[in-house]
């Protein structure tokens, strides 16, 4: 009998600490979707607050996407911008085939750039995006 408790601990441990990892979910449910490719498929996006905004790297090389001018942003919900101590950075490095996401709890605009390797050596390429979030 006890070694039947262990294990279902074990698996609820297991199970509790593999689901930590989840990106928190939106009030809204909506999921919009930036594609970076050679250029952002959307670069000025209206969204409601909310609303959760994916940025998927479709490129062969990582990309750093930075919002400007480093405003304090709050977030409802993050997957890639994590800091310390559950702060949001205004940042994220995302290799190449992932994402990161997030979610705005306030209305205004957000700018960003995203920071793409180019194709002479050593050259790098900006992006810029708007993010515009209604109430």
């Amino acid at each position: 009998m006890k070694t039947k408790t262990i294990i279902l601990l074990c698996m609820a441990v297991v199970f509790m600490i593999g689901c930590a990892g989840l990106p928190k979910t939106t009030r809204t449910g909506a999921i919009h979707t930036i594609r970076i490719e050679k250029t952002l498929s959307d670069p000025k996006l209206t969204v409601q607050a909310g609303d959760e905004i994916r940025w998927v790297n479709y490129r062969t090389e990582p990309v750093t996407i930075e919002f400007v001018p480093d405003p304090k942003i709050s977030f409802s919900c993050e997957k890639g911008f994590s800091g310390m101590v559950g702060k949001a950075k205004q940042s994220a490095r995302i290799k190449a085939g992932e994402f990161v996401s997030v979610c705005f709890s306030e209305s205004g605009e957000f700018k960003y750039n995203v920071r793409m390797t180019a194709v002479v050596i050593g050259g790098e390429t900006i992006a810029p995006g708007m993010i515009m979030v209604e109430k």
